[in-house]
């Protein structure tokens, strides 16, 4: 079993053809690469109430 951490982010951006808003994932592989994994709705409201419930315990 391989088991590797690297660094990422999540960002909520507005598509350019909808219009609409929606999640993704960057993952730094390399200095130079970064891959893009696009989150389906279930999991943008999984990330959203896990965001929510962290934001709540801050406080």
């Amino acid at each position: 079993m391989i088991n590797i951490e690297l660094p990422c982010k999540i960002e909520e951006r507005i598509s350019a053809k909808t219009n609409k808003p929606y999640m993704v994932v960057l993952v730094q592989v390399t200095e130079d690469y970064e891959m893009e994994l696009f989150i389906t709705r279930e999991q943008q409201a999984v990330i959203r109430m896990a965001y929510a419930m962290a934001s709540k315990q801050s406080k």
